[in-house]
């Protein structure tokens, strides 16, 4: 918690103190950051989704109950996969 105030205190003196180009350099960073973090996001929603299909083609060889209970499990992923990601 406390590396994270200080980032923060640190980018907010950058950006007062610094000059025009110190200061676009550290926005230009935390965009950056921000673009690799949606694209981290969306893989991340990706590998939980091969995760849910590779259950459901074990499924098929599991009995008739296994089956059901992987399927409700699958369906869990699918409403919680924002959430863990």
């Amino acid at each position: 918690m406390r590396i994270v105030v200080s980032l923060l205190v640190a980018c907010a003196l950058a950006l007062t103190m610094g000059c025009c180009k110190e200061r676009d350099e550290t926005v230009d960073d935390l965009k950056r950051f921000g673009k690799k973090s949606e694209r981290e996001l969306a893989q991340l929603k990706i590998d939980i989704e091969r995760f849910v299909i590779s259950n459901a083609l074990e499924a098929r060889n599991l009995p008739f109950e296994a089956g059901r209970f992987i399927d409700w499990r699958k369906r869990e992923w699918w409403y919680l996969r924002d959430e863990l990601a």
